[in-house]
């Protein structure tokens, strides 16, 4: 070793000019040897020059992966030697046998995805990493690209849609509505974070594209696991729309193993919904099954589930190559930095829309803790002097607290408990429950809820915080938030989540 090690200073010492680049280029095992003994001393002060340099080349390898996409494209245009004209390599002329369905005037958003890089600004940092915990890191989902509007009449909708919101219940325009609605039928990319609705919002771009039955057309529903009750609770609400709207479709529903051939999509004439995960939709596509222009619309439900793995969020990218005219609507419950970070990697258009129930709720709250008994009465107080031109909602611990306290504000309020509350006309008052997460007042006629009042004491975590708000707050409305917990280390875990907790004094309210 003594010996190699003199060499190997005698070549370094001597390797000049030409000889020190070839020494470069092709090492000697001696001075490779030498060159890792050294990196590994050096590790430390290298990692992050190196962490750079990593990133520049797989950037620039995501590039040059595109350019090159973009040279297949061009090449499959060349009829006979020749190049076709722009206006001849569109989707309807280059495939004249194929009827692909559009959404009229709106631009398809391939281009977009075959530039690389978007240009506005970075919402999210870093790309997707190659292990993942066995949980998510539950994340608030900033908005992004939100263009409300003021009346149903500036959504430009069909008339089968129309219907379903009918249906639902949805005659105004409410926060959701006003945000929401609009980019979802216009087609454009969307993170779609919903506590309750999700699976009604999620199928109404779905519902509009099946206005002009096109027996070519395709739509896609990719799920974690088909077999999970919310995936059959989202596919149950998208048939009770269907018969709503009077639109109809041929549903498959293929999970892993099963096998879609081509006489079974050809039976009939209607539009095609395939319902599938990520790895059965990749084998659909290289058989020729999923045919990639004619797919208008891609819903990936409950999101945070099926892209919790590395190996789906690459399956649904490379798809979305491919897919140039399809629009991507990431819906799910909870929003999580697995979603964050598979948008990037998706590549959304600029006219992506982020809209987030859990952001809209934390910033619509005015959070207050309480830690002493004596305070409680004033709580009660409040809640009292609001619930007489509104609705609010007091939980205790358990079925026996509840009675006492509607005993206790009897004489005071217009008081009910949560079972009869939903049997209600329209609710109003104060409701006393012990349940924190009971949806008594979504889809109901209610009064606005402008407090509730968590007097039972339990620990909160972040997820079940934010059920809470969603269960009885009005999206987008103003309403007080009154926890009692018997410290206020208590609260450290929903930092973050980023509530933001003041203490109650009565003299303020």
């Amino acid at each position: 070793m003594t010996t190699n090690a003199n060499q190997t200073d005698q070549v370094t010492a001597t390797s000049t000019g030409a000889n020190a680049d070839k020494e470069r280029i092709h090492p000697t095992p001696e001075t490779a040897a030498s060159g890792a003994q050294t990196a590994e001393s050096s590790a430390p002060a290298l990692t992050g020059r190196l962490k750079i340099v990593s990133d520049e080349v797989h950037d620039i390898r995501k590039i040059l992966q595109q350019v090159i996409r973009r040279l297949d494209r061009v090449n499959s245009y060349m009829d006979g030697g020749g190049v076709v004209s722009l206006e001849e390599t569109s989707i309807d002329a280059a495939h004249t046998e194929t009827h692909a369905p559009s959404r009229g005037e709106h631009t398809p958003r391939g281009g977009y995805r075959t530039l690389g890089y978007r240009t506005r600004p970075q919402r999210h940092m870093g790309r997707y990493p190659y292990s993942r915990k066995p949980n998510w890191t539950l994340k608030i989902l900033d908005p992004f690209g939100l263009s409300p509007v003021d009346t149903f009449e500036e959504i430009e909708m069909a008339e089968s849609t129309a219907k379903c919101l009918r249906a639902d219940g949805i005659t105004d325009l409410g926060y959701i509505e006003k945000n929401v609605l609009p980019k979802l039928i216009s087609g454009d990319d969307a993170i779609l974070q919903l506590r309750i609705k999700l699976e009604n919002y999620a199928a109404y771009p779905l519902i509009d594209l099946l206005e002009k039955p096109n027996p070519d057309l395709q739509l896609l529903i990719i799920m974690n696991r088909l077999d999970a009750q919310s995936s059959k609770l989202f596919l149950t609400s998208f048939e009770k729309h269907m018969i709503t709207a009077d639109v109809k479709a041929d549903i498959h529903i293929v999970p892993v193993g099963k096998k879609l051939d081509q006489d079974t999509l050809a039976k009939n004439s209607l539009p095609k919904v395939i319902v599938t995960t990520p790895e059965m939709m990749e084998r659909m596509k290289s058989e020729g099954i999923i045919n990639d222009k004619v797919v208008l619309a891609m819903i990936v439900y409950e999101a945070e589930y099926v892209l919790r793995s590395q190996a789906n969020v690459e399956i649904i990218r490379k798809a979305l190559n491919d897919l140039q005219n399809c629009q991507v609507v990431m819906a799910c419950h909870d929003g999580t930095d697995d979603v964050l970070r598979a948008a990037d990697a998706f590549d959304f258009h600029e006219e992506a829309v982020i809209f987030s129930m859990d952001y809209i709720n934390v910033h619509s709250a005015d959070h207050f803790y309480i830690t002493e008994n004596a305070l409680v009465e004033a709580v009660l107080d409040r809640a009292v002097a609001l619930s007489k031109e509104n609705t609010v909602v007091v939980i205790c611990h358990d079925s026996t607290d509840v009675n006492r306290m509607k005993d206790k504000l009897a004489d005071r309020a217009d008081v009910v408990i949560l079972p009869r509350a939903s049997e209600m006309e329209v609710i109003r008052g104060v409701v006393v429950t012990a349940h924190t997460t009971t949806r008594i007042v979504q889809g109901k006629t209610h009064k606005p809820v402008k407090m509730i009042a968590n007097l039972s004491g339990a620990v909160l975590f972040p997820d079940r915080y934010l059920e809470m708000l969603a269960s009885y707050m009005d999206v987008g409305e103003q309403c007080e938030v009154i926890v009692k917990v018997g410290s206020p280390d208590a609260l450290r875990s929903l930092e973050a989540i980023d509530v933001s907790f003041k203490q109650y004094t009565a003299a303020e309210h």
